[in-house]
C-alpha cells in the first residue's frame, strides 16, 4: 500500500494502491470516501486544495516503480529510483489533465517550444490500423490522435499526454513533432511515435502497433 502523506484537507479516507500493468510500469489507483458503507470514488486533481502531494512507497515497490507510475484521477508521474518518496507538482498546461514531470530525462530532454509556421496548411496523414488504411487531413497544431478520434477511428489511447504509451505507432514516412511525448531519443530515432503527441510536420504514413512492442523497446533503452 502507498502511504499518502499530504492531500487536500477536505478529502477524507484517501487510499492509494499499486497495480503493475506492465513490467516496470505500475499504476497507482487513488480513491477517497467509502466510509459508512459508501462506495469509494476516484480522486480528481481539481478536488485538491493544495498544490503538492507527497507519496511514500514501500521498499518492496521501489524496483517496479522506477520507470513510471500512472495515477488514476488525472495524475501521471515518473518516479526517481533513489528515494522511497516523491512529490507531485501539478502542471495545468493540458487543461483538465495534469502531467506531473519530475527529474526524468525522457520528459526534459527537449525543452524548446513547438513552433508552428504562420502559414498553416493541413498535412495528409495515412494511418494504418487493424488492416485498414485511413487518410486524414491533420493541421500542424493538432495531434494525429485527436484527428483520428474526430473522424471516428477506434485507435487505442488513454492519457492523451504522451506518457502512458497506449497509442504507439511506427512512422513509415514523413516527419512529426513529438517533443511533448515521453519517448526516449533512441526510440524516436527508430521511427516510433505516440499518436497523442504526434504533430505532423509533413505528409506522412504511420502504422498503429501493439503497445507491448513499444514498451519493450522503451524499457530496454531506459536500462542502457
Amino acid at each position: 500500500m502507498v502511504k499518502i502523506e499530504q492531500h487536500g484537507e477536505n478529502i477524507r479516507n484517501v487510499r492509494a494502491q499499486t497495480v503493475e500493468i506492465h513490467p516496470g510500469i505500475t499504476k497507482i489507483v487513488v480513491t477517497y470516501g467509502g466510509g459508512d458503507g459508501g462506495e469509494a470514488e476516484l480522486l480528481m486533481l481539481d478536488q485538491l486544495n493544495v498544490d503538492t502531494w507527497r507519496f511514500r512507497l514501500p521498499a518492496s515497490a521501489k524496483p517496479e516503480l522506477a520507470t513510471a507510475v500512472f495515477v488514476d484521477g488525472e495524475l501521471i508521474v515518473t518516479v526517481p529510483k533513489a528515494s522511497p518518496s516523491f512529490t507531485l507538482i501539478p502542471s495545468r498546461k493540458h487543461g483538465n489533465l495534469a502531467a506531473i514531470k519530475l527529474n526524468n530525462p525522457w520528459l526534459v530532454r527537449r525543452t524548446e517550444n513547438r513552433r508552428v509556421s504562420s502559414v498553416v496548411r493541413a498535412y495528409k496523414v495515412i494511418v494504418e490500423h487493424e488492416g485498414k488504411t485511413t487518410e486524414l487531413e491533420v493541421e500542424p497544431d493538432e495531434t494525429i490522435l485527436s484527428k483520428a478520434l474526430d473522424v471516428g477511428m477506434s485507435v487505442p489511447y488513454d492519457c492523451k499526454l504522451g506518457v502512458c504509451m497506449t497509442c504507439p505507432a511506427k512512422l513509415l514516412s514523413g516527419n512529426v513533432d513529438q517533443s511533448e511525448g515521453m519517448l526516449s531519443d533512441d526510440v524516436v530515432d527508430r521511427g516510433y511515435a505516440l499518436l497523442c503527441a504526434a504533430y505532423p510536420r509533413s505528409d506522412c504514413h504511420i502504422r498503429v502497433i501493439p503497445e507491448e512492442e513499444l514498451l519493450s523497446l522503451q524499457l530496454a533503452t531506459a536500462d542502457d
